[in-house]
């Protein structure tokens, strides 16, 4: 059986990056022996892990200090985001010195998903480009630049290094054509991201996830880009129907009414959202995830000028359901989500992903 390594934001805390590559190793285990390569990017270890120095260590101190109740979730999400890799399969570590040795034990090598071509967040680690192993190994899976541009990469060789990939598919409809305008014998494909290669009942049977008979109805908002409305939006519909609202965000916002859940860990996310009446959000995964578990979303467009909008775009766009973005201020839900429409479309999105992946790997 072949070996395939998987090279994304693996070590990540962020719920997004924890759900892609436990979705993308979940797929490619269906066809051959798969692993998240255990690479360890000096910007993400930096961001993530590295605290230290005697600055770090007093702004920590103060934050305690002036924040007990939130640094204490932050720890306890921490340790439930460290406890989620149990669900991965893990190759031996790597660093960028040793990264070649990688060539000897795997016969595939599929770089993605997340932003892992984004050169703010790598660093300018080209290793995202797969140029330690064969030219026949190489492939991209539902790459993403975020908000980046390939020509923000400090490097003269970046058309050499797509135009040596096996095959490249891209997260955003968006990336197309400055690839192809760059390289333009490379035909890069827009592909579903990995969430979607699961279907509900393998998320909540491979994961555990509890779904609960509770006289507590609420909103269930998780905000990753700056709101505008999405907060007031999710309070009148509340306060119209009686309902509570849970709410994680990568901040310290404080709003009445409202409970802060910010120790949630990957697993305490989805059932939080499993279990919700409605999911208000700015973000793609907790967009896409609602659409798998049927979950009423409504969600809002970033309004800075340098935004990740294209991709809740896209996907909103090819499953019809702009309708439900928030641009103002009311207390409308809906009851008119098309779920065996949705799931259709869906359906043949999965399909045609994994036709690539099984080309990738040689299937």
């Amino acid at each position: 059986m072949k070996k395939a390594a998987i090279l994304t934001f693996h070590r990540a805390l962020n719920y997004g990056a924890k759900y892609q590559a436990f979705a993308l190793l979940s797929a490619i285990n269906q066809y051959c022996d798969g692993y998240i390569l255990d690479y360890r990017c000096e910007q993400i270890e930096k961001f993530y892990y590295d605290k230290a120095g005697m600055k770090g260590k007093c702004k920590n101190i103060l934050k305690w200090m002036l924040f007990p109740k939130y640094m204490k979730d932050l720890k306890c999400r921490k340790k439930r985001f460290q406890n989620f890799d149990f669900f991965y399969k893990y190759s031996k570590t790597f660093i960028p010195p040793n990264i070649n040795e990688a060539d000897r034990e795997f016969d595939v090598f599929i770089a993605g998903s997340d932003q892992i071509w984004n050169p703010i967040l790598t660093g300018n680690d080209l290793n995202f480009f797969l140029p330690f192993c064969k030219e026949e190994k190489r492939n991209a899976y539902a790459a993403s630049l975020g908000k980046a541009k390939l020509t923000e990469f400090n490097v003269d060789n970046m058309n050499e290094l797509l135009r040596n990939f096996k095959t490249i598919t891209v997260r955003e409809v968006s990336m197309i054509e400055p690839i192809k305008c760059l390289v333009p014998e490379v035909n890069p494909l827009p592909v579903c991201d990995p969430v979607f290669l699961l279907e509900a009942s393998e998320w909540e049977t491979r994961l555990h996830l509890e779904k609960t008979i509770s006289k507590e109805k609420y909103i269930f908002i998780y905000i990753v880009a700056p709101q505008t409305y999405a907060i007031d939006k999710a309070q009148q519909i509340a306060k119209h129907n009686g309902w509570n609202i849970k709410y994680i965000d990568m901040g310290r916002t404080r709003c009445e009414g409202i409970e802060a859940v910010n120790d949630a860990g990957p697993i305490e996310f989805l059932n939080l959202m499993l279990n919700a009446e409605l999911v208000i959000t700015t973000s793609f995964h907790a967009l896409a995830l609602s659409m798998i578990f049927h979950k009423p979303v409504q969600f809002e467009l970033s309004k800075e000028k340098i935004n990740a909008n294209a991709r809740l775009v896209d996907l909103a766009t090819r499953v019809n359901m702009m309708k439900y973005e928030i641009t103002t201020v009311d207390n409308v839900i809906y009851d008119d989500y098309e779920w065996e429409r949705i799931d259709n479309v869906i359906a043949e999105m999965r399909n045609d992903a994994t036709d690539l992946l099984l080309k990738m790997i040689g299937k």
